[in-house]
């Protein structure tokens, strides 16, 4: 089972809890974490796990590396096993980090969002889109993608699986078309650009896609312009 620590017992932990949370994350998995927005109480948490248990750059390569980065624990996006769950202005923000979750929450629903498909939902043009991507597992180390991708709106009665592994976005004045490859990443992270799309449009929250390959090469923000996201 998943290891969950709340950030107060984080801070509490002397070496010899850290030992056994250690343990116990290195037979689950991967670990949960549930933090509040101050970056570097999530920095110093992970920082002090990975120090004291010599991860090191085979769990958290960009730790040293992110000066680039214009997020919070940019780190994250390289560690295969962490979810943080936390939050920003007393809202729902919901992100995918290395296929994870990040999302507010309490500790009653961690269990519901590790064992179900977490399922998106906005209002677009009048529109229900509808995506629902079930948690990435890892083997040998290595992600295995297992989510499913579709979209509804209010001529489709019934969930359409997008073969194509496609969809499209429309809001009243742009488009924007999100290919998801398979195996590939999906970002659902309507934190770090929620300003950005608030300038397009208030129901439009959701970004672009790293591939799994593509996602380790860069190290800067996605942009935005008024037609499309591109790397």
């Amino acid at each position: 089972s998943p290891v969950i620590l709340h950030e107060n017992e984080w801070l509490t932990l002397d070496n010899s809890k850290m030992k056994l949370i250690y343990q116990k994350f290195s037979n689950s998995g991967y670990l949960i974490v549930v933090a509040s927005t101050k970056y570097n109480s999530i920095k110093n948490i992970l920082s002090r796990f990975t120090t004291e248990h010599e991860l090191g750059s085979n769990y958290f390569p960009n730790l040293h590396q992110n000066q680039h980065w214009h997020t919070d624990a940019p780190f994250l996006y390289s560690n295969p096993y962490v979810i943080a769950i936390r939050t920003f202005n007393n809202e729902q923000q919901l992100s995918i980090i290395d296929g994870y979750l990040i999302l507010k929450s309490h500790s009653t629903y961690i269990k519901q969002l590790i064992e179900q498909p977490f399922v998106f939902q906005a209002n677009i043009s009048n529109e229900l889109y509808h995506v629902e991507i079930p948690i990435v597992t890892y083997i040998d180390g290595k992600p295995v993608i297992r989510y499913n991708l579709s979209y509804m709106n209010n001529n489709i009665s019934n969930n359409t699986l997008i073969s194509s592994w496609q969809t499209t976005l429309l809001n009243t004045r742009h488009r924007h078309i999100l290919t998801i490859p398979p195996n590939s990443i999906l970002f659902l992270d309507n934190y770090r650009y929620l300003k950005q799309f608030q300038q397009l449009n208030n129901e439009l929250q959701v970004c672009a896609y790293y591939s799994y390959d593509e996602y380790q090469k860069y190290l800067h923000p996605y942009t935005l312009n008024k037609n499309s996201f591109r790397l």
